[in-house]
């Protein structure tokens, strides 16, 4: 039987070799299933493997592999021993035979066991330990300075990788293709028109842009625009200085003296970033728009054509098959013409309106104008019988002010009601009453292409007249005038909170609070007429609802910039006010209107 005491053995190798020099040595090796020490069994030779053996001594061989005396372990039970069952005692050992063994003296003998501590494995005693940890942490620095070498490798191979990569990118590049859009003012080409080509490429940029006009053998550069710094293919954080580029000219009858009838071409040239190995690349976006010179014709239709300075009326005509507008123009005034039921396809007829300022019937002409902005124009008036405006003062009292200035601005959220009581009656004389006209004027807009009205306007039964159209108003505050504007409608007054009725028939367009008109109605009376009632106490109508004349729309009142209770009677074609006393007047609708104005 093999006795012998160790620890701390947790995996371990048995190599037997024999000590003769004639003999060749045999080896004898176990590994145990466990991990850390190993020991080799030295000094018997492979002929002689049942040699008696008295004792062995084992010894730890550390990091550096110097052998230390470790533990004796005592083989002795037969003065034979096979160094295999040695072997296999020595791993087949329980922890429980091991504390059981007794320590034997240490004596040299031809049979040694070695041990030698592997990494992870326990130790026996304080000193093997400290040269463990010595050993771990040398091969620890050694493997860290190796890790360090093989890190700095792979960052500069993928360096040298992304470097290689970018310059073939660069060398190669072409930008993306950007955004080109050609557009003109007008579907065709006729009067002076301006014509454009927006470029976007916000990635890279452009290096270069051009609009061209391109007809027949001739070609023009309307607009060009090269790049400050050329955008570089190496660059991929910004556009440069192009990223959006807008060329833009005017063409038109005689731009260029070479421009004729027929189709022309705009050419949008964007010149792209490539790289320096690869070809430059353009990006060409063409529109083609038809080229007309000539004005559509204009042909008057209707004659003893009369009119009134502030006063309206009503014209006949014929506009050309290419014309897409015509009407009147009035000064600065504009009034669209509508086709004449059952006449012919190009037979026109415009209700128009003559401002209250305007005095020179030149400036009242027919006009037609096609899609490619040729306009043709025409004198129709006989005669314009000038009708000055008149003169009137208002005299402002702080008792006034305070009445009428707080109520119109509870009913206005854009008015501030900030500063001296003065101030903010003037900004509602002054602004708040031109955004009142412009509202107005765009409610005449939705006006139907139909006659609702018949016949006379209605003044409000039992009224005197106290106040005229085209009145210029001098408003005076402590003896000196702040103020001047003037009244462009017939105030009337009866009794108070008399019943209102529709001057004519007409539908609702609005009904509510309109700023110096306060409680206000406005009908629509077709083909651009509307009608204004103002300064009401109450209403009685709906926006939408048609109503029939005389029908009550309301009461009288003195709300908005009225001193008393009265009405206010406005009458606007397309939005430019006129008299309402000629509206008023049968024998003059029945001469100036209703004979040329359809049904």
């Amino acid at each position: 039987m093999v006795r012998f005491r160790t620890e701390s053995v947790d995996r371990s190798e048995v190599v037997a070799s024999g000590g003769s020099a004639a003999a060749r040595p045999a080896r004898s090796l176990y590994r145990s299933p466990g991990r850390g020490a190993f020991c080799t069994i030295e000094g018997a030779p492979s002929s002689e493997r049942d040699a008696r053996v008295h004792d062995g001594r084992c010894f730890l061989d550390g990091a550096k592999r110097r052998a230390t005396q470790c533990r004796t372990a005592t083989l002795a039970r037969s003065p034979v021993i096979d160094p295999l069952a040695a072997a296999t005692s020595l791993h087949s050992a329980s922890s429980a035979a091991q504390r059981t063994i007794a320590d034997a003296p240490h004596a040299p003998c031809g049979l040694h066991f070695t041990c030698r501590e592997r990494e992870g494995a326990g130790m026996v005693g304080a000193d093997r330990r400290r040269r463990g940890a010595a050993a771990r942490a040398r091969k620890g620095e050694s493997m860290t300075e190796r890790g360090k070498r093989g890190r700095l490798r792979r960052v500069a191979v993928l360096a040298a990788v992304l470097l290689f990569g970018w310059a073939a990118y660069g060398a190669f590049y072409r930008g993306p293709a950007p955004s080109v859009v050609v557009s003109a003012e007008r579907p065709a080409i006729g009067a002076p028109t301006r014509v454009s080509a927006l470029f976007r490429e916000p990635r890279r940029g452009l290096v270069s842009v051009s609009l061209m006009l391109v007809q027949g053998e001739h070609e023009e550069e309307l607009a060009s625009r090269t790049a400050a710094v050329p955008p570089s293919p190496w660059r991929f954080w910004s556009a440069g200085d192009t990223p959006e580029i807008e060329l833009s000219a005017v063409i038109g009858r005689g731009q260029p003296d070479w421009l004729e009838e027929g189709t022309v071409t705009l050419r949008a040239v964007a010149l792209r970033a490539t790289g320096p190995l690869r070809r430059t690349s353009s990006v060409i976006v063409e529109q083609q728009l038809p080229v007309r010179l000539r004005p559509p014709s204009l042909e008057l239709l209707s004659s003893g054509n009369y009119a009134r300075q502030g006063g309206a009326g009503v014209v006949r005509f014929r506009a050309g098959a290419t014309a897409v507008r015509s009407g009147v123009v009035a000064g600065s005034a504009e009034f669209l013409s509508f086709p004449v039921p059952g006449g012919g396809p190009e037979e026109r007829f415009a209700l128009y309106g003559i401002p209250w300022d305007l005095d020179d019937a030149a400036e009242v002409r027919l006009f037609a104008e096609d899609d490619a902005g040729n306009r043709a124009e025409a004198p129709f008036l006989d005669r314009l019988v000038p009708h000055p405006p008149r003169r009137d003062t208002i005299r402002l009292t702080d008792s006034f002010l305070a009445r009428v200035v707080p109520a119109i601005e509870s009913q206005t959220p854009e008015l501030s009601g900030e500063g001296a009581l003065i101030d903010r009656y003037l900004a509602i004389n002054r602004d708040l009453r031109a955004r009142n006209r412009a509202a107005i004027a765009a409610l005449s807009r939705r006006s139907a292409a139909r006659r609702f009205w018949s016949g006379r306007f209605l003044q409000l039964p039992g009224s005197q007249r106290k106040a005229g159209f085209a009145e210029v108003r001098s408003y005076l505050y402590r003896g000196r005038e702040v103020d001047r504007q003037t009244h462009l409608g017939l105030d009337v007054a009866s009794v108070r909170r008399a019943e209102v009725p529709a001057p004519n028939a007409g539908r609702v367009l609005f009904a509510g609070y309109l700023g110096i008109y306060g409680n206000a109605v406005v009908l629509d009376h077709g083909y651009g007429l509307l009608s204004l009632s103002a300064h009401l106490s109450s209403i009685a109508v709906e926006e939408g609802e048609e109503v029939a004349k005389g029908q009550v729309i309301g009461r009288t009142g003195a709300t908005g910039l009225a001193g008393g209770d009265h009405l206010h009677l406005g009458l606007f074609v397309q939005g430019t006010a006129v008299d309402p006393m000629e509206w008023l007047d049968e024998r003059w609708i029945t001469t100036h209107i209703a004979g040329r104005l359809p049904e």
